[in-house]
């Protein structure tokens, strides 16, 4: 999508789109997350945030924005997924994902609790976990393109999602704990496995942050490529 998007606009024009549409993504995307009682749309909220700061950073247009935006995209797809497994994990014990009927599940599903709070500082970019890897290139990025406004939103906005993220993380697991969910247990085994092999990618790639960026490097080349591509025909035009 990216190279074409560029070879049919040309980079100025789909990059300032880029720009845009990133962050309106992200505003919209994190304030609607903000407001959310139910898990799992606060989880997709989320992740439409995120996408603008994929936008975001490749709309710069500069090799360390595309490397940032791809890499994002990479990790968006690793602590995702974690979080929507812990919400299956929950809903398959508890049956419901409203925020309002759960509580205190931290004492019986422990290592679903560990789980989701990586996955939440991770999407928050916080250190050391992938997303604040990525997140951080972006914001080099769009300093270096002379965006600091872009830059300052992007920051606003990844301290929002650790808002609502915490709020969630309060709600399922800490305070009172309901009677009808005592008996309450941790997910099977089979569930918890793919969780920790993905928490674990979420380290991995924020402390290694150079192996995850050697995975999008070929795709990131590819965007480079087409964008010199483009500048060798303006240059000739």
């Amino acid at each position: 999508m990216l190279r074409v998007s560029y070879m049919l606009f040309g980079a100025l024009a789909i990059g300032t789109m880029f720009v845009i549409l990133g962050l309106v993504t992200m505003i919209a995307g994190g304030l609607m997350a903000l407001v959310q009682r139910d898990l799992k749309r606060l989880l997709a909220y989320s992740c439409i945030s995120q996408m603008g700061y994929i936008l975001l950073g490749v709309g710069f247009g500069t090799e360390l924005g595309i490397q940032g935006g791809l890499f994002h995209l990479l990790n968006n797809a690793i602590y995702k997924v974690l979080l929507f497994m812990c919400a299956g994990a929950i809903v398959y014990r508890v049956g419901t994902s409203n925020l309002d009927e759960l509580g205190g599940l931290g004492k019986n599903m422990p290592i679903t609790a560990t789980l989701f709070v990586v996955g939440a500082l991770a999407i928050s970019g916080v250190p050391p976990f992938n997303g604040f890897a990525s997140k951080w290139t972006i914001y080099v990025a769009g300093i270096e393109a002379g965006q600091p406004i872009c830059t300052a939103i992007a920051v606003v906005m990844s301290a929002l999602t650790l808002a609502y993220f915490l709020k969630a993380i309060n709600l399922m697991f800490l305070g009172q704990r309901p009677e009808h969910l005592r008996e309450v247990k941790e997910a099977p085994p089979l569930m918890l496995f793919p969780m920790l092999m993905l928490a674990a990618f979420c380290v991995v790639f924020g402390i290694l942050p150079g192996l995850g960026i050697d995975l999008v490097r070929p795709a990131q080349g590819a965007v480079m490529n087409q964008l010199g591509y483009i500048g060798s025909v303006m240059g000739a035009g």
